[in-house]
């Protein structure tokens, strides 16, 4: 009879056991994902970028569309580069002119003001007009926009209105790069799509191994609730051990304190 009552008793012993022996990985592997992810700001996690190929290859990811030059400059997908500097925010490169110690760049409604060195922002220039394109004329720098002519002076501050095209005014052109120049900048732009943060994100959860990898941790899920649960139940039926007095030893001087007289000890004669 015990043998049988016994038998279940063991068999959830041993499920519980190597529940936990799986879920102990898992748990390890929360821990190392899910971590970091709690000081995303502190490890700067969401501009931290993956470059790993096949990772980006595993995503999806890519860098596709013309590439643009102008011999200054390069811009690709709203970003503009200057050899080894970080890439700059730019909507659409129409030109760029060396003036002195500055590189004046033109986008569709504003003007950058660079260091040619460290390719530095040192100032943004709203247009609110659009600029179609930049050019230089004996007069100084030439400004089209949507409404007109501007021109700039020579430290850059002021933008008068021109009443017309100014003579000899010869307009910088932007052309697309060959494809294997075209290619590095797709790739160096494709470097900057995959963020540590995500992907952390997307192996915590399961998501990165697409419904496979969710279906895991759903399950691990669940192995964590039958630990729960079958530990619970395991610690019923433990048997309660009943307290028992100690033993008198013949070589010491105490006894088991005898009941007083007239109290029933549990054995009457009946």
């Amino acid at each position: 009879m015990r043998g049988s009552r016994r038998q279940p008793a063991q068999r959830l012993r041993r499920w519980h056991r190597l529940t936990g022996l799986c879920a102990a990985g898992f748990l390890l592997f929360l821990t190392l994902t899910g971590l970091p992810l709690q000081f995303p700001a502190e490890l700067d996690l969401g501009n931290r970028f993956i470059s790993s190929t096949w990772l980006l290859d595993w995503y999806g990811l890519r860098a596709d569309g013309a590439v643009l030059g102008d011999g200054n400059v390069t811009s690709f997908d709203n970003m503009l580069y200057i050899d080894g500097a970080p890439p700059i925010p730019l909507d659409g490169l129409r030109g760029s002119i060396k003036i002195a110690d500055l590189l004046v760049v033109a986008g569709e409604s504003e003007l950058l003001l660079l260091s040619p060195d460290s390719g530095a922002v040192v100032d943004r220039i709203a247009q609110p007009d659009g600029i179609v394109r930049i050019g230089t004329s004996t007069e100084g720098i030439v400004i089209q926009t949507m409404s007109g002519y501007i021109g700039a002076d020579a430290e850059l501050v002021n933008f008068p209105a021109l009443p017309a095209q100014p003579d000899h005014t010869q307009w910088l052109t932007v052309a697309p790069l060959p494809e294997l120049a075209a290619n590095a900048y797709r790739n160096r732009a494709r470097a900057r799509l995959l963020t540590a943060e995500r992907l952390l994100q997307d192996l915590h959860s399961g998501r990165l191994f697409g419904t496979v990898g969710v279906l895991v941790v759903n399950v691990a899920g669940v192995c964590l609730l039958f630990l729960v649960l079958s530990g619970l139940l395991m610690q019923r039926r433990r048997p309660r051990r009943r307290y028992l007095p100690p033993l008198h030893h013949p070589r010491s001087g105490h006894q088991h304190p005898q009941p007083s007289a007239g109290v029933d000890d549990g054995h009457g004669d009946g």
